[in-house]
């Protein structure tokens, strides 16, 4: 323990294999669900070895000591920004968590902790450790240039601090100017915010300075333990170059690929360039929704332009072949539609300046067979599939958006306003309303009565496998029909209780299972009164605009129910899990018991209790639920998608 350089010896013939398990049942997969890797591992594993080894070190303990335990903490803050993990670090747990850490951090040498280079170790990590745990107020001795907004005119200036926000003072040129968006972000770890991130989005065009305190404040192109690149006069006006992504094409460094991989991004380039697709594709605009279907907000908004903004040059992506592309060919929008990965594809890709999309994954925002050959130049537009409830801001914060669509006033507060752990501001956030919204509305009025009992679950990650690249497809994990998930939902299918309050109140039962679940569904015999629906060969607003009631568990799906004044139940079994972040978010403002369209239950018995009582529209709980389905949307006028064009085409203006 003492030894300043202990001798570690590996054997020259052994093998080491790293296992994982499929289903991520492993001790180590579920590690920060245990409250004693918060409580006990430390404070025994951690704190009490650094503490003994420094009193008997003359009250340092050795570098490799101090090196073994920034490599442990390095898990847990790779754990809280990962998306989809779920952690035990809440509320009193986290205190006592918090307090240990305050007591270990002493014990680590700041130069061990600037200097630590074994594994990854983000700069902001190293900045919470040598700051979160202080009473001195501090601030980065840099401000970080990370992006120009070449259309609106604005530079990005970041920079973190803890205690009091520093004084700013923002000259452009010789004139002293005011930020046109600011935000102070919440950096947020173990369920305390420990830090602040100030956003400022400032004039552009000549050369910007920034003070902080009085004093003149160096601004950096990125944020590194490295020396860092010295912001020149030139890039406040064209912005930080982009790294990370190779752009591949004539020149010397291709000649280290593979002679195919030559061949294939010569023709790539050549093909995009053609003068064919220069004027095909000029001042494009791109819809799309998934890779294989569509009928949400990608292509609502896509049929409002064709119909209401010609001048505007759009384009429909969806896969060849698919039920989508058949449909959207009969409705006549064939010569307007781009088959996804296709080489056309590539040619818009390349030309377009603009990419509205309901999903923000790779398959849309950063397509891989894309990027592998050409830097994306377009902005990317999120029109969302669903309203925001859960704090999503670790899957979403690393996305660049140009324009983020929000349907509900306490929606836009959780994103944009300061206080919140979303990196976007009323600069990208606009309350428009999702377009999927007009046309339930307009199904609304089509139909005749509301005749289902819709059950609609959302799915886990842990019960898919990762989607295979490029497609959005996901396979069920094997262990699927074992899952807890599998047994409560069958169980709610098969239950007679439930199929004759369905019949007494003239509904049919029906299940439209998230996209991500339809593959895990098929070929599973469900009870002969229920109805099996997907979203590939559905008419989904129709089916929202038939649901009487809906059962979903943390869909957003009950949203969409709810602009209909459809209320929900909402069947949560494993809570716990889902809303500590074992999915792709964590519980945010919205708290099902006091803002949801329906009650919260865990048990199948609780859910046709629930029902039974919905279906009586006079009784106390049925009026409950109204009231706030009033409140959360109190304008439901059927004019969201020229709202969110306007939003598009006023961030492509300069504001200054």
């Amino acid at each position: 323990m003492l030894a300043s350089q202990p001798l570690v010896g590996f054997l020259s013939n052994a093998r080491y294999i790293y296992r994982k398990r499929a289903d991520q049942s492993s001790t180590l997969n579920n590690s920060t669900m245990d409250p004693r890797r918060y409580l006990v591992v430390p404070r025994i594993g951690y704190l009490a070895i650094l503490k003994d080894a420094a009193e008997a070190n003359n009250g340092v303990a050795p570098a490799w000591l101090q090196n073994m335990i920034l490599y442990e903490l390095s898990h847990y803050f790779k754990a809280e920004d990962s998306a989809g993990n779920a952690t035990a670090a809440r509320g009193e747990i986290a205190d006592e968590f918090h307090s240990t850490m305050a007591e270990l951090v002493p014990y680590l040498e700041k130069t061990q902790i600037s200097d630590f280079t074994i594994s990854l170790f983000r700069g902001i990590w190293r900045q919470c450790l040598l700051h979160a745990w202080s009473d001195e107020p501090w601030h980065m001795e840099y401000a970080v240039f990370r992006h120009f907004d070449k259309q609106m005119k604005l530079a990005l200036i970041t920079y973190r601090y803890t205690g009091e926000r520093p004084s700013e003072r923002i000259i452009s040129g010789t004139d002293v100017v005011e930020p046109v968006f600011t935000k102070d972000r919440d950096v947020v770890y173990f369920d305390r915010t420990v830090m602040k991130e100030r956003i400022l989005w400032v004039p552009a065009g000549r050369m910007v300075r920034l003070q902080l305190n009085g004093q003149p404040w160096e601004l950096r192109t990125e944020e590194t333990n490295e020396r860092s690149v010295r912001l020149r006069p030139i890039q406040m006006r064209t912005g930080p170059t982009r790294i990370g992504i190779p752009y591949t094409g004539p020149g010397d460094e291709i000649f280290n690929q593979p002679l195919r991989e030559v061949a294939t991004s010569l023709f790539y380039n050549i093909y995009v360039r053609a003068p064919w697709a220069r004027k095909k594709f000029h001042r494009s605009w791109v819809f799309m929704d998934r890779v294989r279907n569509a009928d949400d907000s990608g292509e609502i908004l896509f049929k409002y332009v064709r119909a209401q903004r010609k001048d505007i040059n759009a384009w429909f992506v969806v896969e060849k072949d698919t039920p989508t592309w058949k449909r959207l060919r009969k409705e006549g929008f064939g010569s307007r539609l781009v088959a996804y990965g296709s080489l056309k594809w590539m040619a818009l890709m390349f030309r377009t300046t603009l990419l509205a999309s309901s999903h923000a994954g790779p398959p849309q925002a950063n397509p891989p067979k894309f990027i592998e050959h050409f830097v994306p130049r377009w902005k990317f537009a999120f029109l969302q599939h669903g309203v925001i409830k859960d704090d999503l801001s670790a899957w979403l914060n690393p996305k660049e958006m140009f324009l983020f669509v929000v349907s509900t006033p306490d929606e836009y507060d959780s994103i944009a306003a300061s206080g919140t752990s979303y990196r976007f501001s009323e600069k990208e956030v606009a309350l428009t309303g999702l377009p999927r919204f007009d046309d339930l509305l307009r199904a609304k009025n089509s139909i005749k009565k509301q005749d289902l009992l819709l059950l609609c679950p959302t799915w886990r990650h842990w019960l898919v496998k990762d989607d295979i690249a490029g497609t959005q497809e996901r396979l069920a994990v094997d262990t699927f029909k074992d899952s807890e998930f599998f047994i409560n939902w069958m169980g709610l299918l098969e239950s007679t209780e439930l199929r004759d309050a369905a019949t007494a109140a003239g509904l049919q039962i029906a299940i439209l299972a998230h996209p991500n679940l339809e593959q895990a569904f098929e070929g599973i015999a469900v009870p002969s009164w229920v109805q099996l629906m997907t979203y590939e060969d559905t008419d989904v607003r129709s089916i929202f605009a038939r649901a009487k009631i809906g059962i979903t568990d943390y869909s957003s799906v009950a949203f969409n129910l709810a602009y209909l004044n459809t209320p929900s139940v909402y069947f949560q079994f494993d809570a716990d899990k889902v809303l500590n972040g074992g999915h792709v978010g964590r519980a945010g403002y919205y708290k099902y018991p006091d803002n949801g369209f329906g009650p919260v239950v865990e048990t199948v018995n609780d859910v046709v209790q629930s029902v039974h009582e919905l279906l009586d529209d006079t009784s106390n709980q049925s009026q409950l639920y109204a009231k706030r389905i009033d409140s959360t949307f109190p304008s439901r006028d059927g004019k969201a998608s020229e709202r969110v064009i306007a939003a598009i085409e006023e961030r492509l203006k300069p504001v200054v």
